[in-house]
């Protein structure tokens, strides 16, 4: 049995850092719950109804997710740095593919949000259509891979560093082939069950992000 590995503290910072994780996955879960989203079968003027109806909260939830970006971009440098110190070889690509994975989902992510924000503030006026909610919507589809990046990168690493359990690698490796399966789905299909399952994966990756964030702040220990 290998036994796990210390994970080291040089600042509060780094503690802080650990933590982001936790808060991401906290201000995404609400940010996601404060809106629904339009049926399959609703129209474009129904579309651009539903975000005028919906405007203060989707500003907020905008706001919200822009916060849960800031803290998941923190999260993902901190693990990146945990699994660079528990690496066997100085060399290993791992960490920076885990950081590449999440800057580039982040990014997709908030087009979406910045896309669906837009929508909503100006579907009073004339211009607003349908094409924006398209485009968010695909973005937020099109993060799903880039997520899986993240999550492969993390749990290779978890697994070969032993910075966390065996179980959580497996985990991660479990949730990659659902953002993909999920990203595949909404990419050719617009269907009410493709974006539902989309939402569960989505849930289930915040629940992996937490976990990680709690389990690594407990393991955590202040370097001498």
């Amino acid at each position: 049995m290998v036994e796990q590995r210390g994970v080291g503290s040089d600042t509060l910072w780094d503690r802080v850092a650990t933590w982001m994780g936790a808060a991401f996955a906290v201000l995404a879960f609400v940010a996601f719950l404060l809106t629904g989203r339009p049926e399959e079968a609703a129209s474009g003027e129904d579309v651009v109804e539903f975000f005028a109806d919906k405007q203060t909260a989707i500003e907020w939830q905008a706001v919200l997710f822009g916060l849960a970006a800031l803290a998941f971009l923190w999260f993902a440098g901190r693990l990146a740095a945990l699994l660079r110190g528990a690496a066997v070889d100085p060399g290993d690509r791992i960490p920076t593919i885990t950081v590449a994975g999440a800057a580039s989902s982040t990014a997709l992510f908030l087009v979406g949000v910045g896309a669906f924000a837009a929508l909503a503030q100006h579907a009073d006026e004339a211009g607003a259509t349908r094409a924006l909610f398209d485009l968010g919507d695909m973005s937020f589809a099109l993060s799903t891979f880039t997520a899986a990046v993240f999550l492969e990168g993390a749990a290779v690493g978890i697994m070969r560093t032993r910075i966390l359990p065996r179980w959580m690698g497996l985990a991660g490796a479990v949730l990659v082939t659902a953002l993909l399966i999920a990203g595949s789905w909404r990419m050719f299909d617009a269907s009410d069950a493709a974006a539902a399952v989309g939402s569960i994966v989505f849930v289930a990756f915040l629940v992996w992000v937490l976990a990680a964030s709690v389990l690594l702040s407990m393991r955590e220990r202040p370097a001498r």
